[in-house]
Parts: structure tokens; sequence; C-alpha cells
């Protein structure tokens, strides 16, 4: 059975992230570990962290640069054949992590694991229930970036491509997803809702952020250039 690394980046995420790292570890084997990256946090979090006493949860001080660098640090720490990532405030839905094993276990050596997901707001009610498609294609997720790092579990071997982030990049979860495109990975969508997808007013990711045209564009530059950069890496180390 592989091991699973589930990562999480944790900032001031005391009202949610007891319940969520409990809808996690009641889905963890013995040899499992949850990686939780703390950016810094000034209220109750790491106490929170603390108290579950288990062995399997290693928490981490996180680099204070950001959510991506620390989700960056936590990844880089991450032992297992399959890495998960999580945010701090949703819930796993039960069995979500024996979907992943067993989608893994016959998976390519490079390849993405996406879930379905529900809205839900500050006290877990649902709000909305999402498409649950999966638009693939690097044009497509360059233009407008599909993947949501919260459903997200890779295989290992993809840290050697996407490890360090680049530092202009405008979120992880694109960059995850295009390295593994370009790689010719394979990618999987759920086949049930597997998270409530928590949305309230103090999200570190997934924020509905009005940006100018400008910034639109300058970030679908860097992310080209950064992609064509690692695809003439990968082609070298291929010949």
């Amino acid at each position: 059975m592989q091991k699973v690394s589930i990562v999480m980046a944790s900032y001031n995420g005391g009202l949610f992230i007891e319940q969520q790292v409990k809808s996690i570890v009641c889905q963890m084997q013995s040899k499992d570990e949850l990686i939780i990256s703390d950016d810094g946090s000034t209220d109750g979090t790491i106490n929170i962290i603390k108290s579950f006493s288990d062995d399997r949860i290693k928490l981490l001080k996180g680099p204070q640069k950001g959510v991506i660098k620390n989700f960056e640090f936590a990844i880089q720490h991450a032992c297992g054949e399959v890495i998960v990532l999580s945010d701090q405030d949703d819930i796993w839905i039960k069995n979500r992590l024996q979907h992943i094993r067993n989608y893994f276990s016959i998976a390519d050596n490079m390849a993405v694991y996406h879930s379905r997901f529900t809205n839900v707001d500050a006290e877990g009610n649902v709000t909305s229930l999402l498409s649950t498609t999966l638009n693939t294609g690097i044009i497509k997720n360059i233009i407008k970036n599909q993947y949501i790092g919260a459903m997200m579990a890779f295989s290992a071997p993809l840290k050697e491509y996407i490890l360090p982030f680049p530092d202009s990049i405008a979120m992880h979860d694109q960059w995850i997803g295009l390295i593994n495109e370009v790689l010719h990975g394979s990618i999987k969508v759920s086949d049930e809702i597997e998270v409530l997808y928590r949305r309230h007013n103090q999200n570190l990711t997934g924020k509905n952020k009005k940006l100018s045209i400008g910034k639109k564009f300058s970030n679908r530059l860097f992310m080209t250039y950064y992609l064509l950069k690692k695809f003439i890496y990968i082609k070298r180390e291929n010949l």
C-alpha cells in the first residue's frame, strides 16, 4: 500500500482547522503523514494542531512568504508516493482518501487526481453545487485556470518538475496541473463529491479577486514563459 502525504498550509485558521484535521486523520493509515506548514499564526491554530497528539501529524514552521511558498515548503517535506493538497478550512467527506489510493494504485507514473466538490459557507451549509467537469488543455488553463489545489492529489515523481514554484505564478494549483499536462500525465476527476469547499471572508486560497486586465495578461504571460522554459528543460533531459 502506498504511503500518502497530505500537505496543508495553515495561517490563522483557528476557526475551522480542527474540523478539517479531524476529517482527514480518520481516513489516514498508520504510515501516512499529515504535514502542516504554519506560516506564523497568531491565533490558536498551533495549539489546536498540537492538541491532536498524533505522531502522523508533522507541524512545520513555514517560510512566512505567503501561501504559495508555504505550500511549496510543505510539499518539499512530503515523503509519500502520493501527495494530497489540503486547505485548512474545508471538510473531507468519508472515503475521499480511499478513492485517491484506489486511483494511484493503477495510475501512470505522472498523474493528477481532482476531486469533485460542493461549496459550503462558514457554518458548513451547502451554498451551491459547482460544475463537476474539469476542462483540461494547456491553452485553456493558461487562459482560465480550472485546477483547484484543495481538490488535487498527484504522484510524487511530479515533485521533480513542479518544484521550486516560479516566483511570478498566480497560483500553485495551475502550475501543478499544467506541468502534469506538459508531461502528458494522466488526469482523473472523482466520480462523486469528496470535499465540502468552505467559502468565507478569510480564505487563503480560491479568493475571487477582481484583477485588472493588465494583471491577468501578465499572469498568463509569466505562466506561458515558465511552462515553455520547463518544456525545453524536459526535452533536453530526454535527449
